[in-house]
């Protein structure tokens, strides 16, 4: 028929070769090709020209979709079909200056050069992914607008970079899988500077060889998930995973030295190997999970002491993980010597217990007891089995009266992160702690403000009567960034007395409170506990 088509709403083309008989055809619509099947994106005119550009297209159903003029997309190019795919036949495609590649199938699908080619002058402006069982690409690509992953879609760029003028909008509730060595930094290398990677999305990494996350990481999101046998290792300083650190079979997730990971919810399909806590002379990666039976090992740098003098290099130390044999790096063979005591409040002499003397039996780690230690040569001890991730009572704390140190029990904090003591509960137990501070050689006080680091021993004192018990909540768990005790809590009036000649240090504290009183009260003070620093108390 004579005449002119303008199309605003929307056509569904099903037939193998559709045609329309009219003059002139406009398609300023939506026009779909729907056939489960081949099909030729042609429709002839009954004269004039037969239609080359539209604004949004549709290919879904199934089969080959292809090419029957040179044709342009200026609006959205979508891919919505389950199997189907574009040809070009012996035409081309182009798009329009404010284009968009729209993958939203109900199954999986690769993107192809046919339909999105890496040269961004033929190819699309902006991407979309809205396909919830994913989109992997399949190349390296162009975009100088914005790619876009809303909820539910899921976006496998595997090991390619989309690079180009634009910007990435991974939205909350979407997918991000990333296969590159670089991880979202690699994957995204585009130029718009406004790149958004929302803390509500999940992210993956899955490359065949090691691999870190890259910074674009946001410091939340939702699930992270480690598909990488080689590793993937923490670019961020903190993450924090708000849904499920999920580390698959024969995968494995390192936290380096200084890295901070918030997990609440862990599922180590990758056993013992699978999460890994780094240590070495810049820091020591902490943890914090409330999931029980997570296996990992857990490394603790301990610097070497200057074995000429006595005095220095001991630290106090505890083990994050349910069951550990004093063995291994804990105690060192071959020519580097060590020191390595535990505590006996109730000894009437010789408080401090030789774990070389085998009549003592200190063979193996007991959860929140704590030890001292000191290496000839740097060692890095590793706690390998079930982390402690539950809250933690400490009992039979002692009072034996008559002794030099009545009162005095060496406990150690179980986790693999540090603790806020003002968390830990009480009974009959004082308000203080006393943390070895290994630089000044003496005991530190530390009151109700205050961080005890991973895996760090310390003392707590039993007043009266005679026992005590203290319990640690998950609540108190904190990231701190001290690998050991430094710095005592603010607030108060330090006084220092300074061994000039050894080096060594020890801090008096004064606090003013309107409930204190003039005797000694458990509440407000602590007593003195001599180390190899000056005893000025």
């Amino acid at each position: 028929r004579a005449g002119t088509l303008i199309l605003f709403g929307k056509l569904v083309f099903t037939a193998l070769s559709p045609q329309i008989a009219m003059n002139e055809i406009y398609f300023d619509g939506i026009v779909e090709y729907s056939k489960d099947g081949n099909q030729t994106l042609v429709v002839a005119a009954n004269s004039g020209t037969s239609p080359n550009t539209y604004n949004d297209l549709i290919l879904s159903g199934t089969g080959t979709k292809t090419l029957g003029l040179n044709t342009t997309v200026n609006g959205t190019l979508t891919r919505a079909g389950s199997t189907a795919s574009l040809a070009l036949g012996s035409y081309a495609l182009t798009y329009g200056s404010s284009s968009t590649l729209e993958y939203a199938a109900s199954t999986a699908q690769t993107t192809s050069n046919t339909e999105f080619p890496a040269s961004p002058t033929v190819g699309p402006k902006n991407l979309t992914i809205s396909n919830s069982n994913g989109v992997t690409l399949n190349s390296s690509k162009v975009i100088n607008g914005t790619v876009t992953v809303p909820a539910s879609g899921v976006f496998n760029a595997s090991a390619y970079t989309i690079s180009g003028a634009g910007d990435f909008d991974v939205q909350s509730g979407a997918t991000f899988i990333t296969a590159h060595a670089n991880g979202i930094n690699g994957s995204n290398t585009t130029s718009g500077g406004i790149s958004l990677f929302d803390v509500g999305a999940s992210y993956t990494f899955n490359a065949p060889s090691a691999q870190v996350t890259g910074t674009m990481l946001p410091a939340t999101v939702n699930n992270l998930t480690i598909d990488n046998a080689a590793g993937v290792t923490l670019s961020n300083t903190a993450v924090d995973i708000t849904g499920t650190l999920t580390i698959n079979s024969e995968k494995k997730f390192e936290i380096g030295p200084g890295k901070q990971v918030t997990a609440v919810t862990i599922t180590n399909n990758g056993g013992t190997a699978g999460l890994v806590i780094k240590s070495d002379a810049t820091g020591t990666g902490s943890l914090i999970n409330d999931d029980p039976d997570v296996p990992a090992p857990v490394e603790r740098y301990i610097a070497a002491a200057d074995w000429d003098d006595a005095g220095t290099g001991w630290h106090m130390l505890s083990s994050p993980v349910e069951t550990q044999a004093i063995s291994g790096n804990c105690t060192p063979t071959g020519g580097s010597d060590y020191d390595f005591y535990t505590w006996s409040e109730s000894a009437t002499s010789l408080n401090w217990l030789n774990q070389k003397e085998g009549g003592n039996n200190i063979t193996s780690f007991i959860p929140g007891k704590g030890y001292l230690v000191a290496y000839e040569s740097a060692s890095t001890p590793v706690f390998q089995n079930d982390l402690n991730a539950a809250e933690v009572e400490i009992t039979g704390l002692t009072r034996t009266t008559g002794n030099a140190y009545a009162g005095f029990n060496l406990v150690g904090n179980p986790y693999p992160c540090a603790i806020e003591w003002g968390y830990v509960t009480q009974n009959n137990v004082s308000t203080f702690a006393q943390v070895w501070h290994s630089a000044n050689g003496s005991y530190t006080v530390l009151s109700d403000i205050g961080e005890i680091p991973a895996m760090n021993g310390f003392f707590v004192y039993v007043p009266s009567g005679s026992v005590g018990s203290i319990t640690i909540p998950t609540g108190a768990k904190v990231h701190s960034t001290d690998p050991w005790y430094k710095s005592s809590s603010p607030g108060q009036i330090l006084l220092m007395a300074r061994d000039l000649d050894n080096g060594t240090a020890q801090p008096s504290v004064i606090r003013f409170d309107e409930n204190g009183k003039s005797g000694f009260d458990p509440s407000e003070d602590c007593p003195f506990m001599a180390g190899f620093a000056p005893q000025f108390y």
